[in-house]
């Protein structure tokens, strides 16, 4: 983690004390869940989420927390292009994809925040997938009708589109729910799409959200790596390698450089906001942090 990220962390909590005892706890748990490097942006996304569902429930108490929270990084934003980063992928992102949801218009007060966090609001607000991207994720829940769902829920912007990272890591989490459940039916039909897919950008998409979320072998859910495609199974020993193996031939990894490291590229909600249209930039600053 930056002392850029360190010190801009330190002067939220610092602005805004009703936020210390679950940043604290929010912290220790993204660095139980392995997000070392990457919590004080994974932090203020979750608490940003939070806000939203507040938000939903107690309209005025919602507002008043978020406009605390949007004077402290109205203040923060155009100061350095790496606390820009996180502001965007946690905040702006995050407020974004909540104000473009199905019965949601009007949820986000947009008037509570500052001229430049309203300004960043707006250009995720015109955000588009790729034609390609869309193309994607149409393919997806058509083989799996069940995925509509997963799908409408990582939305962004007044045009409904998919965040394709964002989609991909939540659907690696809900195929370990599968096997743990027992069901392998749906996970066995993803894996093999997504590995009919691998090349090209779609293939650094999948190798940066699915295959990096994928359960380590020994976890509950292992049984899911036994599913793995020859791309996707290539993807996943690249990145499990250990640091000082030697490195496998364009051969055995299938694509090599198109999919990016976890530290290339990032992962979750950070990794949409800063690859695709500048809105989806998210998971990149994570790792940055």
């Amino acid at each position: 983690m930056s002392d850029t990220i360190e010190a801009f962390a330190h002067r939220v909590r610092d602005a805004l004390p009703a936020l210390h005892a679950w940043y604290e706890a929010a912290a220790a748990q993204s660095v139980a869940d392995g997000r070392v490097g990457g919590e004080h942006a994974w932090v203020l996304g979750e608490y940003t989420a939070a806000l939203v569902e507040v938000l939903r429930t107690d309209p005025d108490g919602g507002r008043a927390h978020l406009a605390d929270l949007a004077r402290v990084l109205e203040r923060e934003v155009g100061a350095d292009p790496e606390v820009d980063s996180v502001i965007d992928s946690a905040f702006v992102t995050v407020l974004a994809g909540a104000a473009g949801a199905a019965g949601a218009v009007g949820l986000v007060p947009v008037e509570v925040l500052g001229p430049r966090l309203a300004t960043a609001l707006d250009e995720h607000q015109d955000w588009q997938q790729t034609p390609e991207n869309r193309s994607f994720v149409d393919r997806i829940v058509a083989a799996v009708p069940e995925l509509d769902g997963l799908a409408r829920e990582n939305t962004l912007g007044e045009h409904g589109d998919v965040m394709v990272f964002q989609f991909l890591a939540d659907l690696a989490r809900r195929e370990s729910d599968n096997v743990l459940a027992g069901d392998l039916d749906e996970a066995r039909i993803v894996v093999d799409l997504l590995d009919q897919e691998w090349g090209g950008d779609l293939g650094e998409a999948i190798a940066v959200s699915f295959v990096e979320n994928l359960p380590f072998p020994g976890d509950p859910a292992a049984a899911l790596l036994d599913l793995l495609g020859p791309n996707l199974r290539a993807e996943h020993d690249r990145q499990r390698r250990p640091p000082h193996a030697s490195a496998p031939t364009g051969a055995e990894t299938g694509t090599g450089a198109e999919a990016g490291t976890g530290a290339e590229a990032g992962t979750g909600v950070e990794a949409e906001a800063g690859t695709e249209a500048g809105a989806e930039a998210g998971a990149g600053a994570g790792d940055q942090a």
